[in-house]
């Protein structure tokens, strides 16, 4: 049994208003402070809910591991950790909200990488961790020193369609380029399911921010635009779609015409359609063919430059 103390969550708000108020120049560690306050939020949030006859257990972790991270921020060390999955989030300059988003950086990377950002949107009913249980993409990222951010979508279903969820996209990805000096020319935008529907309406409202769509199970046609009737959007970019036949939740059939309309106008896509796969998002199969797209739109076309570098300390 826990006994609650009101004080320890005082104390906690007192060290993160603490922090705020230091002069940090590190601006890993500011980008932790966020991630910081949105998980106090997320814990008063939690306690809020809490009946009286509920385990104490969850949220007593939280505060915890709340702890253990202010710890590190005062040590001089901050969130942002390679080689896994990590939940952060960053302050929103449409409504000055906190909003939650999942970062992977390659193990691999080090301050004089020129790393790519892939930006991944998640399928219906998921939420941005679902990033975690894409093993076959973080393998890809490791292997191509690729940084993936998942938004998290807002929304009914996490959609990406409301103008929110748009410019969260927008925002994340010019906030994350900005950390990490990424060029324009070295940013992709990918989604599954649903997700593969927000590619084509977030590079239909941004196109100049992506030089790449990659799509896997995805429709042209949900709630908002119907992009078979809006096919020059797609005509000069590179883009590679996977699908599979057997698909009961995105009908190769409803896709399929649309699929001829972009190869007929786009000399740079590519479709992989596999007779035995169902709803899917990057599977084994695929690697290979993701892999001989990137390289030959993004690695021997361009030469990196290493002219620059970064503090990832």
């Amino acid at each position: 049994m826990f006994i609650y103390d009101k004080d320890d969550l005082k104390q906690i708000q007192h060290k993160i208003e603490y922090l705020q108020n230091k002069n940090i120049d590190n601006v890993f560690i500011r980008e932790s402070l966020d991630t910081i306050k949105f998980l106090y939020e997320d814990l008063i949030k939690q306690y809020q809910q809490l009946k009286c006859y509920e385990d104490y257990n969850k949220i007593n972790k939280m505060k915890i591991s709340i702890e253990e991270n202010i710890n590190k921020i005062k040590k001089g060390h901050h969130l942002l950790n390679k080689g896994n999955v990590v939940r952060l989030a960053y302050l929103s300059e449409l409504d000055h909200t906190l909003q939650p988003y999942s970062l992977y950086i390659p193990y691999k990377m080090d301050d004089k990488n020129n790393p790519k950002l892939l930006i991944y949107l998640h399928g219906s009913g998921a939420d941005d961790t679902s990033l975690n249980r894409n093993i076959y993409l973080l393998e890809f990222a490791e292997e191509n020193n690729i940084i993936i951010v998942a938004p998290n979508g807002r929304g009914t279903s996490h959609f990406y369609c409301p103008y929110e969820s748009m410019k969260d996209v927008e925002d994340i990805t010019k906030k994350i380029k900005w950390l990490f000096h990424i060029k324009d020319k070295e940013v992709l935008l990918s989604g599954f399911s649903m997700g593969g529907y927000g590619v084509y309406r977030i590079y239909d409202n941004y196109p100049d921010l992506y030089k790449g769509l990659i799509i896997f199970s995805g429709h042209h046609h949900l709630i908002g635009e119907d992009y078979s009737k809006k096919i020059d959007r797609f005509k000069n970019i590179p883009m590679i779609i996977f699908h599979g036949k057997e698909d009961r939740n995105c009908s190769y059939n409803e896709v399929k015409a649309f699929f001829e309309k972009v190869r007929k106008i786009n000399k740079d896509c590519k479709i992989y359609v596999k007779d035995d796969i169902g709803h899917s998002g990057l599977i084994k199969e695929w690697v290979s063919p993701l892999n001989q797209w990137l390289y030959k739109n993004f690695c021997n076309k361009y030469k990196h430059d290493y002219s620059f570098s970064f503090s990832f300390s």
